[in-house]
C-alpha cells in the first residue's frame, strides 16, 4: 500500500501536510468503499467548512450506505394487482 504522504523528510512532509497535499483515499486503497472513501476524506478536510459540523452527521454518512432500501409504489401496484386478480376469481367462482 501507497503512504499517503511518500516525502522522504520531515521538513518535506510538514510542507505537504501544511499545504494540503493528501492524496485520494480511492488512489491509496482502490478497494475501500466509495462512500466510506468520502467521509474519511471529508472528516480530515483541510477547511472546517468541508468537515462534519456533528459528529451524528458524521454517523449519518457512515450508516447511509447500508440503510436498506425504502418500498416504492412497486410493491404497492403488486398488492393492488393480487387483490383484483383474486376478485376476479372469486366473481368468475359464484
Amino acid at each position: 500500500a501507497r503512504r499517503a504522504y511518500p516525502q522522504d523528510n520531515l521538513s518535506a512532509l510538514a510542507d505537504a501536510i501544511g499545504a494540503g497535499q493528501l492524496a485520494p483515499l480511492s488512489s491509496l486503497r482502490p478497494d475501500v468503499d466509495p462512500a466510506l472513501a468520502a467521509t474519511i476524506e471529508r472528516s480530515i478536510a483541510r477547511d472546517p467548512r468541508w468537515r462534519f459540523a456533528t459528529a451524528a452527521q458524521m454517523r449519518a454518512s457512515l450508516d447511509a450506505p447500508y440503510q436498506r432500501p425504502r418500498r416504492t409504489g412497486g410493491v404497492l401496484a403488486a398488492a393492488a394487482l393480487l387483490l383484483v386478480l383474486l376478485l376476479a376469481a372469486v366473481v368468475v367462482a359464484v
